[in-house]
């Protein structure tokens, strides 16, 4: 795109400097990051501003001299920040409540340009609490495992301890008052 940066020459199509009239469609992930592009590449900003708009409401400005933010609804709060060079606007953070249609307008003594750009923001699929919902339950899931390897070990280490001195116990003390037990005992011992 050629440069903006006095007065645009006529004998070239407007779409060179801004595509104008058309909408321009832009999605993106929510907590991303979008630039919203004026299609400039420089402003001499004592002959021009700029002005971004969402819906009816002016979110950036910077007429001829300086740069401003409209923050009054608290909407876009420390989330936008617009270069002084290209007009480009970047929208931080951004949150579904931020989709709709994002106007554009450049304007001299002699000629104003609109853009329409449409921002689509989609949701991660899951809400927050959704999300701490699978991380609690994952949680309960990891400990309710790791106590049963727990238990089962520690079972088996008592059975083991135990049953190990039983049977020594019962080897070394196999008398009975069976006779016939007294008797296999006394041929196996010779």
């Amino acid at each position: 795109m050629a440069p903006f940066i006095g007065e645009p020459d006529i004998t070239k199509p407007i779409t060179d400097y801004v595509s104008a009239g058309a909408v321009k469609s832009v999605s993106v992930m929510e907590g991303d990051s979008v630039t919203l592009h004026t299609g400039l590449t420089e402003i001499q900003r004592d002959k021009f501003s700029i002005q971004w708009m969402f819906g009816d409401r002016l979110i950036a400005e910077i007429p001829k001299k300086q740069k401003q933010f409209n923050e009054s609804d608290g909407k876009f709060s420390g989330r936008l920040k617009l270069d002084n060079q290209t007009g480009y606007l970047n929208i931080t953070n951004i949150r579904t409540t931020d989709s709709g249609d994002y106007e554009l307008q450049i304007s001299s003594s002699n000629y104003t340009i609109n853009r329409r750009i449409n921002v689509t923001v989609t949701g991660s699929g899951l809400s927050p609490g959704a999300v701490a919902g699978i991380v609690v339950v994952v949680v309960l899931l990891v400990a309710a495992a790791a106590a049963a390897v727990v238990i089962y070990y520690c079972h088996k280490i008592c059975k083991l301890g135990s049953g190990g001195q039983e049977n020594g116990q019962n080897h070394q003390n196999q008398h009975t008052d069976d006779p016939a037990n007294e008797k296999t005992e006394l041929a196996n011992r010779s």
